[in-house]
């Protein structure tokens, strides 16, 4: 069986986590984007910030992460975006199925800047 990764990254609006979830369905790098308000509290660049944001999580193939992180950080507005992946170790094989015939395979173009 494959290896399934979610990924997830953080915005500043709503619309930017949608905009980016449909980009990636699109160039079918993933499956699905779920998309949910977050409050986030860091340090950046010598600040504190304690604000909401929006998280996109995203299930795809494990073998398509490094292409998925290539594409994020090309769309994403951050200069250093949060893009992290938790291997899926468990789950329907019927949903893993459906991740398989949504994202792309070995020998599809790959998404174009």
């Amino acid at each position: 069986m494959e290896k399934y990764i979610q990924i997830e990254t953080t915005f500043e609006k709503h619309e930017e986590a949608l905009k980016l979830a449909k980009l990636l369905l699109d160039a079918k790098l993933v499956a699905d984007g779920q998309i949910t308000e977050i409050r986030s509290a860091f340090n950046w660049e010598g600040k504190f910030y304690d604000r909401a944001e929006w998280l996109l999580l995203s299930k795809t193939r494990a073998d398509l992460y490094l292409e998925c992180e290539a594409f994020i950080k090309h769309h994403h507005s951050f200069k250093v975006p949060q893009i992290v992946a938790i291997e899926l170790v468990g789950g329907s094989l019927d949903y893993f199925n459906w991740i398989d015939e949504s994202v792309k395979h070995n020998g599809e173009n790959k998404w174009q800047t």
